[in-house]
């Protein structure tokens, strides 16, 4: 691992920032229960467990046969959406006086027959690798035909990091050449930043810049442990989706890499014979490395276009001197469609991810609906298309919004807003790195929750759901999830979470029937209520923390 001094004051930035959450923590529950908030409480109570349950049996349905972005399910869904905001009153905020901003996209599969992979390694002959045994080939986004013949350099993580005193390219020569890295970031940074150096964007940018060609990600054992690599083969199948600008050109694409592969675990045995290191080797050591070795890729791609509508609404605000500025709620509509089948099944339906999320939106907006005055800032309501194809119907919102970029004021995502059990806790992701952590804590308080510190940081949530390209336009953001700990001992929280990880998680087995208490659906609404309403009525905007890594690379108050 190469880390410098430098790293020193990262931990101690690290420890303040964690000093920060358990400061919320042991903070008296009476932030939000000091004020005098009648039509609040009465308005939450309008959530409706009920009404939860019904939307996602309706969203959740095979007949929209899992709402894949650019298909008639998906549409069905947002339609759905449009009337249950409409008949609440809500006016249309997308495009043209219409609910709808249309997205338009690239679709790229990767094409099998016509990609290869072929390994020279110094003084042996050329061998052929196998696809599905040695590697993946994702779709490529800019091409649909490339060939790339360069040098490996092993770059660990592949992560540049400044502010942490971190650089996996330091000391090493990647001109012209391939990058292997490992999926993730260094452990030792703090949760969100590890978050923000796993992101596959920010990886391929800094890899561009140091001059690399192509990146090899090899599917290191801690990578399998997350995503075993048959998982990902069927991710990859799938295809890559990008949002596509008005030029034309997709959204998040680098133009100066030229291909990308993935080698599993016996691919990665064969990248590395004869240069005396294994798998396990590399891992251990994180140290930038020349490899005696040089890989050919043809890659093979077909292209097509597609669009699905983000779903906009608005709620206008009371106060003339506050109402110019927007609370944005959103939740992704869509989920993966069609897919491979399991069990004889090949609807994947996402009941939990995101039905679940679409319901907690319409009936918190129904809440706010329900107030006698409405709240001071105004409101959006979206529901995002293409979150599973890597929060592109968000990134695109916040790239080209239908309101000005600075009139947002913060953002509350809602993804996977559910739970098997009565919660205790939630894990608030983004409450330590802006106001929005204070407001959280106090409307945690009013429902008898605690807040908890993320359990699992190498899943990554942070950078995995719709809230992160808003934080990445400088708004603070918050996104919550059901913590591990049930206030009912006789079920255990922990094992159903883990079951749903493991066994339910974007598969065709996410569906209506898995033992949703909508109970307690209808109080994580509720929580989400409580924050937006408590910043839609404040006197201030909410703020970044002072020295917060978020809010110095992205934040403009």
């Amino acid at each position: 691992m190469l880390v410098s001094s430098r790293a020193g004051n990262a931990n101690v930035r690290n420890l303040m920032r964690y000093g920060y959450i358990w400061l919320l923590l042991v903070t008296p529950r009476v932030l939000l229960a000091q004020d005098a908030l009648p039509d609040a409480r009465e308005a939450m109570n309008v959530i409706r467990p009920s009404a939860i349950e019904a939307h996602i049996t309706f969203l959740a349905d095979d007949l929209l046969e899992g709402r894949g972005t650019g298909t008639d399910g998906y549409l069905i869904a947002a339609k759905y959406v449009v009337a249950q905001l409409q008949a609440l009153g809500l006016e249309p905020a997308g495009d043209n006086g219409t609910y709808f901003q249309n997205v338009p996209f690239r679709h790229s599969e990767p094409s099998s027959d016509g990609s290869s992979v072929t390994l020279r390694r110094d003084g042996a002959s050329a061998e052929r690798l196998s696809e599905g045994e040695d590697f993946y080939v994702p779709g490529q986004m800019l091409r649909e035909s490339s060939t790339v013949e360069a040098r490996v350099v092993f770059v660990g993580f592949g992560v540049t990091a400044e502010s942490e005193g971190y650089d996996d390219y330091r000391g090493v020569n990647v001109e012209g050449k391939l990058v292997a890295l490992r999926r993730g970031a260094p452990a030792h940074f703090e949760s969100s930043v590890r978050a923000y150096y796993s992101d596959n964007v920010v990886k391929a940018r800094n890899a561009a810049s140091h001059g690399a060609v192509g990146i090899v990600t090899l599917w290191t054992p801690d990578a399998e442990a997350i995503f075993p690599w048959a998982v990902l083969g069927r991710f990859i199948r799938r295809g890559n989706v990008d949002w596509v600008g008005p030029d034309g050109a997709p959204g998040t694409a680098v133009p100066q890499i030229r291909g990308t592969i993935v080698l599993g675990a016996r691919g990665v045995e064969r990248l590395l014979s004869g240069s005396g290191m294994t798998a396990a080797d590399l891992v251990e050591a994180n140290e930038a490395t020349e490899l005696p070795a040089a890989l050919e890729l043809t890659l093979s791609s077909r292209h097509r276009a597609l669009s699905s509508p983000n779903v906009i609404a608005r709620l206008e605000g009371s106060d003339p001197s506050l109402r110019h500025e927007r609370v944005v709620f959103t939740a992704h509509v869509d989920h993966e469609g069609l897919g491979e089948p399991s069990d004889g099944d090949a609807i994947y339906n996402g009941a939990l991810d995101n039905a679940s999320g679409t319901a907690a939106l319409l009936e918190v907006a129904r809440a706010f609906a329900s107030l006698r005055e409405r709240p001071r800032r105004s409101l959006l309501f979206i529901g995002t298309a293409a979150e599973e194809e890597g929060l592109l119907g968000a990134e695109y919102f916040a790239r080209n919004p239908t309101v000005p970029l600075e009139t947002i004021v913060a953002n509350i995502n809602m993804d996977g807003s559910a739970s098997w059990y009565p919660p205790a806790e939630m894990i608030a992701y983004g409450s330590e790195h802006s106001t929005l952590g204070e407001i959280a804590q106090g409307a945690a308080a009013m429902l008898d929750l605690a807040l908890v510190p993320d359990p699992a940081p190498e899943q990554v949530f942070f950078i995995r759901s719709d809230q992160y390209p808003f934080i990445k336009q400088g708004i603070p953001a918050i996104f919550f999830m059901v913590g591990r700990t049930s206030s009912d001992p006789s079920r255990d929280g922990e094992a159903l979470f883990n079951h749903y990880l493991t066994q339910l998680y974007h598969t065709p087995h996410d569906e209506l029937g898995q033992g949703l208490d909508f109970d307690a659906c209808a109080t994580i609404a509720r929580l989400h209520f409580l924050v937006g309403y408590r910043v839609a009525q404040q006197e201030g905007r909410p703020s970044w923390l002072p020295g917060d890594f978020f809010g110095e690379r992205f934040g403009k108050n």
